[in-house]
C-alpha cells in the first residue's frame, strides 16, 4: 500500500510537469515576468539556473498565476527526472527512446520531453555561491544551499544515486542513447537533462538557447 501510496504520489508530480511543459508564457506581477502557466507556448530558454529556480520559487506566491500559496513548487530535481525515467519504461510507459514523444501512445503515459537541455537542481559539490553569478542565487547568504538543491560528488560513482549509474549498475544514467557526461570541473558545476536518461554535469549554467527548465509543482 505505501508503495501504490508513493506511485500516485509522483504521478500527481508528473501531471503537473505534463501541464507546464511548454512555460513561456509571462505575466506581469509587480512589473517583473513570471511563469505562466499556458499551454500551446514555447518553452523558456536563455535563462540562467539562478534565475531558473527563482521563476519556479516564485510560483509559490499567492501573487503567481497559480493563485495559492498551498502548492509547493520548485525547479526539477535530479530524484525528479530519474522516477521519470524509471516510470517511462515501467507499465506506466514502455519508452523506447530518449527522443520526445508519449511514452505508451497517449497522453496518460510518461511524458519523454527531451526536445531542450533541462536545468536541475544538481550541483558538484565544490560550488560555492562565488563559483560564478549563475549559480550564486542557489546559495542563501551564508553560503548554505537552497531548499531542493543538492550537490553531488565529482566523481560519478561516489554518488550511490540511481540516475547517475548506468544500466548495468542498476541506475538510469545514459539509457536508451541518453547523454552521458559527468565532469570535474570547478568551474562548471551544473547538472543539466537531456530527455529523460540523459545526464549531462558540466555545464557552466549560464543563459542558452537550447536550455530551459520546468517547475515541479507539489499539492
Amino acid at each position: 500500500m505505501k508503495v501504490k501510496k508513493q506511485l500516485l504520489r509522483i504521478m500527481i508530480i508528473f501531471i503537473s510537469i505534463i501541464a507546464i511543459y511548454n512555460i513561456k508564457g509571462y505575466c506581469n506581477v509587480g512589473g517583473t515576468k513570471r511563469v505562466e502557466i499556458k499551454p500551446g507556448t514555447t518553452a523558456w530558454t536563455n535563462i540562467n539556473i539562478s534565475n531558473a529556480y527563482a521563476e519556479c520559487e516564485a510560483l509559490n506566491a499567492a501573487t503567481s498565476t497559480l493563485g495559492t500559496t498551498t502548492l509547493s513548487a520548485h525547479l526539477t530535481t535530479d530524484a525528479d527526472w530519474s522516477a521519470m525515467a524509471i516510470l517511462s519504461v515501467s507499465q506506466y510507459g514502455k519508452a523506447t527512446t530518449n527522443s520526445p514523444a508519449k511514452t505508451n501512445g497517449n497522453n496518460s503515459g510518461i511524458f519523454n520531453i527531451g526536445s531542450k537541455w533541462n536545468f536541475s537542481t544538481g550541483i558538484l559539490n565544490t560550488a560555492t555561491k562565488n563559483t560564478n553569478t549563475n549559480v550564486s542565487g542557489l546559495f542563501n547568504a551564508d553560503g548554505s544551499l537552497k531548499p531542493y538543491m543538492r550537490q553531488w560528488s565529482i566523481t560519478r560513482t561516489d554518488n550511490n544515486f540511481v540516475g547517475f549509474k548506468t544500466k548495468a549498475e542498476g541506475g538510469t544514467y545514459g539509457w536508451l542513447n541518453g547523454a552521458q557526461y559527468w565532469g570535474s570541473s570547478a568551474s562548471y558545476p551544473c547538472s543539466v537533462k537531456n530527455g529523460l536518461f540523459g545526464v549531462y554535469i558540466g555545464s557552466v549554467g549560464g543563459a542558452d538557447g537550447n536550455a530551459t527548465f520546468r517547475p515541479v509543482i507539489w499539492n
